[in-house]
């Protein structure tokens, strides 16, 4: 004769919740799908020093007057309608930041009509040149700037030592 026949409803019941709170646990910290982030120069900058980091260089760090500069020639391609790396006036990265400030080793991406902060350094990542921007180790310093108008969204990143 059973002493107490409720036993294994009270273990049942308990080894469900037991089960449904592991369940949740799981389902609360597996990470929810990747959402794609805003074009902004911060979310571009975090995006390529994550590439950075992934190849074992260091960072970059940003440094104003080559965030100041990227933002001038996006907003210069937006006024004047261009999009290449030299302006209408021919003027380059050189012009703009190299002599300017005095650094040694210049680079610049960019890009323009992309989703997301990842879709464009994907799209850097998938060209030589600009990968070879990102992954360069004696840039030490970096500015993007980014300028949106009615219709397009201008992308610049500068890349120095």
């Amino acid at each position: 004769m059973s002493k107490n026949k409720n036993m294994p409803f009270i273990i049942f019941a308990s080894t469900i919740f037991i089960l449904w709170a592991f369940a949740m646990l799981i389902a609360l910290s597996y990470p929810k799908e990747a959402k794609a982030s805003e074009i902004t120069a911060e979310n571009i900058t975090h995006l390529v020093n994550n590439e950075r980091i992934l190849r074992g260089l260091k960072p970059l760090k940003v440094h104003y007057r080559l965030r100041a500069a990227a933002i001038s020639k996006s907003q210069d391609m937006a006024d004047n309608g261009y999009f290449a790396h030299k302006s209408p006036t021919g003027a380059d990265m050189w012009d703009m930041v190299g002599y300017r400030f005095g650094f040694h080793d210049l680079g610049q991406n960019l890009a323009r009509d992309y989703g997301s902060a990842e879709e464009v350094v994907a799209a850097w990542m998938n060209s030589p040149k600009h990968k070879e921007n990102i992954v360069f180790s004696g840039f030490k310093t970096t500015g993007v700037g980014v300028v949106q108008n009615k219709n397009t969204i201008l992308i610049t990143q500068f890349f120095a030592d």
